[in-house]
C-alpha cells in the first residue's frame, strides 16, 4: 500500500529542516542542491514543495516569523494587568532569545542579499505586524509600541555582538521599569 504523505506537514518539516541550513550559512553561499542534501532529501523532492530558493527561504521567513509572532502575543492575551503582560512579553523574549535571533538573521539575510520585491514585502509586513500586535496587547501608543520593537530587534543584534557570557536580562528589567513608570504617569494623568 502506497504510503499517504500529508503534504502541508512535510511541507512544514521541511521548512524546519532548511531552517538549520540557513541559520548556518548566507542565503548566498548556498544552493537547492546543497539545501537538499543538508536536510536530507532530494534536490526533486525539494523543489517540488519550493520552486526556487528565493520561495523556500521566502516560505521559511513567513513559517518562522508567523509562529514567534503568534506565539508572543499569545502568550500575553489572557493576563490582565499591563505589568503582567510586561513581564511575559520580555520573559518570553529572554527565554527564546535564540529562536529569535535566528528570525533577526533571516530578516538580515534579505536585505544583505537584496532579494526581489516579494522578499522586501514580506519583511515589511511582518515588522509592521509584530509592531501592530505588541502595541495593541500592550494598549500601546504607537510611538511607544515603535520603541519597544525597537528595543527588542536591537536586543537580538546585542545577543549576535556582544560576548557570549553578557546578561541581556537587565537591560530588559530597565526597559521594563521605564515603560511601566510611563503606564504609572498615564494613568494618572487620565
Amino acid at each position: 500500500m502506497p504510503k499517504i504523505v500529508n503534504h502541508r506537514e512535510y511541507r512544514s518539516e521541511l521548512l524546519e529542516k532548511s531552517a538549520g541550513t540557513f541559520s548556518r550559512h548566507n542565503y548566498a553561499d548556498v544552493s537547492m542542491r546543497d539545501i537538499a542534501k543538508d536536510i536530507g532529501v532530494s534536490t526533486g523532492t525539494l523543489y517540488h514543495y519550493f520552486p526556487s530558493k528565493e520561495e523556500l527561504f521566502c516560505a521559511l521567513f513567513l513559517h518562522t516569523a508567523q509562529s514567534s509572532a503568534a506565539e508572543v502575543v499569545d502568550a500575553m492575551c489572557n493576563l490582565t494587568t499591563f505589568e503582567e503582560r510586561l513581564d511575559r512579553l520580555f520573559d518570553y523574549f529572554l527565554g527564546r532569545c535564540d529562536r529569535m535571533r535566528r528570525q533577526f538573521l533571516f530578516s538580515a539575510d534579505m536585505l544583505r542579499n537584496a532579494l526581489p520585491s516579494k522578499a522586501q514585502k514580506l519583511l515589511n509586513r511582518w515588522a509592521s505586524e509584530l509592531e501592530r500586535r505588541l502595541s495593541g496587547v500592550l494598549g500601546l501608543d504607537s510611538e511607544t509600541g515603535l520603541a519597544v520593537f525597537l528595543f527588542l530587534a536591537g536586543s537580538l543584534y546585542a545577543g549576535q555582538v556582544l560576548p557570549a557570557s553578557r546578561d541581556l536580562e537587565p537591560g530588559f528589567n530597565a526597559m521594563k521599569q521605564m515603560l511601566l513608570q510611563q503606564h504609572k504617569t498615564k494613568g494618572k494623568g487620565k
